[in-house]
């Protein structure tokens, strides 16, 4: 399966928004579902039907943050470093993740924004979510190719 979309972000609330279109064999399937972690439920909206779903999450909230056991793969300039204000100081982290994993996540120095998380695991394959140019621009954080968590039918 190959799928885009977007993601609201909202750490404090603890709720991620994601709706997603992907390609799956000759088809195409769209996803619109909203994560409530602090009430471990998950709502899947089907637009086609005017359908809701209601599902249990069973991981907690994954909060965009440096990892505590990360370590720093290198520090680069990412954009024009030639020129004063062109470019951003970002930081490359690294780690392991459970089941063989391993994750790469990269931050901006100053403020330590998000932009970049890419992770493997064998039975998932990869998985990369980037923020957009405009990302301190919106109020509603949005960024593509999130899977982060796994749920049970109620």
């Amino acid at each position: 399966m190959t799928a885009t979309g977007t993601i609201a972000y909202d750490a404090y609330g603890q709720r991620v928004r994601i709706r997603e279109i992907g390609l799956v064999g000759n088809g195409t399937s769209f996803m619109d579902g909203l994560l409530l972690f602090s009430q471990y439920t998950y709502y899947e909206i089907d637009w086609k039907r005017f359908t809701c779903s209601k599902w249990k999450l069973v991981d907690d909230f994954f909060p965009m943050e440096v990892p505590k056991d990360a370590k720093l793969t290198a520090q680069v300039v990412m954009g024009a470093s030639s020129f004063g204000g062109m470019g951003v100081l970002v930081n490359n982290w690294y780690g392991s993740l459970p089941g063989n994993g391993m994750y790469s996540y990269v931050f901006t120095e100053i403020g330590c924004i998000p932009l970049t998380f890419t992770t493997y695991t064998p039975a998932d394959g990869w998985a990369t979510l980037r923020f957009p140019r405009d990302y301190g621009l919106r109020r509603n954080w949005k960024f593509v190719g999130l899977d982060l968590v796994s749920f049970h039918q109620c």
